[in-house]
């Protein structure tokens, strides 16, 4: 029997890229952030035009421009980063906005009060 590599177990820990240099995560997000434009432009179009069902379109156009373009830019600003680098950074932004608090942002030195 083949012995296996040393490192399959960090290789498991890891999620796999799907598509253009993203992970199932970051595909989800901008899958999200295309849906949430499209809404907002489709509602738009859908008031100066009067016809409701012009929203649709761009409910289905958004994400997949978003997973493409949004996906072509981040997989050429990974290159280099570690694993979860702008999940993590997107949770500092948001921490340094005052929304959440999972990451410890304080700046200067610490000292013993006791």
């Amino acid at each position: 029997m083949d012995k296996l590599p040393e490192n399959t177990a960090n290789l498991l820990d890891t999620e796999p890229m799907l598509v253009l240099g993203c992970n199932n995560s970051e595909i989800l997000n901008l899958a999200i952030a295309g849906f949430l434009a499209g809404l907002f432009f489709g509602s738009i179009v859908a008031i100066v035009f009067w016809v409701g069902f012009l929203v649709l379109p761009f409910l289905f156009i958004g994400p997949m421009l978003a997973i493409y373009f949004g996906g072509t830019y981040l997989g050429k600003a990974k290159e280099g980063k570690p694993d979860g680098y702008f999940d993590r950074l997107i949770v500092s932004k948001l921490n340094a906005m005052g929304i959440g608090e999972s990451f410890v942002t304080r700046a200067g030195f610490w000292r013993n009060t006791r």
